[in-house]
């Protein structure tokens, strides 16, 4: 037994795993003197029973050992022995091998193990395998996690392995019936295979449950409440925005008149404008500009109260028109006025 550290070992028959201190050298000494004692006693049981026996490698040719101990012992046998090999191999090559096994014999409940379907037979030969899609039950309790297969290719002998992926949720022992599968059109029978499930064990008396925890309080973080803040502010402000211009525009509607717009007649607009030149006299700086003021607010009223184009006419032509159209008393009055200018 070699020195590499804590090993896990598994029990090829029964499943059954368990860690060994490689390190430790008592146990290396006492598996050591176990598996001597061991090979002791078996060559002593063959011996005395006249079989012959040799010790082969995994990566020795054991045809070639094989035929090397018949011929040691009996080399008249060497034509059956070569006749008894080649009819084997053809027997061999042409059989079809249909086996089924677990990687986990024992699993915790909700664990998984790996069930394989495993086929050799020649090349070319159809397989069809059992279906069961995911999260189909291979047993009562049993459920189907998913489907993996591969095919490798060997002196034209194929070997495909359908593999299972299962999980079990109550705990008790499995037996997985043999399953059938159709090779080369001919129905072919698997092994049955066992699955333990067990349960998780707790140790109540050095696992005490735990109490309960308390209620705990989440800090107050401004950064949290910042952005329901700002948007509780802003609709605050839009909603204040939106009453005021309502309420404005409201008003308006009910307090908004046209306003009265008053018409001055001719001559109260004339003397409206007057008013104005004579209140601004001392802003005039010579006279001839002042004068020039009221001759035209004269000539103005005279256009409009007579429908004659006065702004244009001298002041001959002005006393015409208004003779023919007034009279002799408004020429009067007009002619005194334009002399005064």
């Amino acid at each position: 037994m070699p020195d590499v550290g804590l090993m896990k070992v598994v029990d090829a028959e029964t499943g059954h795993e368990m860690y060994i201190d490689t390190h430790d050298v008592r146990l290396r000494k006492t598996h050591n003197a176990y598996w001597e004692e061991r090979e002791r006693r078996l060559h002593e049981t063959l011996d005395q029973s006249h079989v012959d026996s040799m010790a082969v490698a995994t990566d020795d040719d054991y045809v070639k050992m094989l035929m090397e101990l018949f011929f040691k012992k009996k080399p008249m046998r060497k034509y059956t022995v070569i006749i008894t090999l080649l009819v084997l191999a053809a027997v061999c090559h042409a059989q079809v091998q249909v086996t089924a096994n677990v990687d986990s014999a024992r699993i915790l409940v909700g664990g998984r193990s790996h069930y394989t379907i495993t086929v050799l037979a020649p090349q070319g030969a159809k397989v069809s395998f059992p279906e069961y899609n995911k999260k189909k039950e291979i047993l009562p309790s049993i459920e189907v996690l998913g489907i993996a297969t591969d095919t490798t290719l060997t002196d034209n002998v194929q070997e495909i392995r359908r593999v299972y992926t299962l999980t079990a949720w109550d705990a008790r022992r499995y037996t997985i019936p043999a399953q059938k599968v159709m090779v080369g059109g001919k129905e072919k029978m698997t092994g049955a295979v066992t699955l333990d499930v067990q349960t998780v064990p707790v140790d109540t008396v050095k696992n005490t449950p735990m109490p309960p925890d308390g209620i705990q309080r989440v800090p107050f973080s401004w950064g949290e409440w910042m952005p329901v803040a700002l948007s509780l502010v802003l609709s605050i402000v839009l909603l204040g925005i939106s009453f005021y211009l309502y309420r404005v525009l409201r008003s308006r509607k009910r307090g908004w008149k046209p306003k009265k717009i008053k018409t001055l007649s001719f001559y109260e607009q004339a003397r409206q404008d007057l008013a104005k030149i004579s209140a601004s006299r001392r802003s005039y700086i010579e006279q001839k500009a002042f004068y020039t003021d009221v001759t035209n607010v004269l000539r103005k009223y005279i256009s409009r109260r007579f429908h004659i184009n006065a702004m244009e006419m001298t002041t001959c032509e002005i006393l015409e028109h208004l003779h023919e159209a007034d009279g002799e008393t408004v020429t009067e009055r007009s002619e005194g006025s334009l002399q005064h200018r």
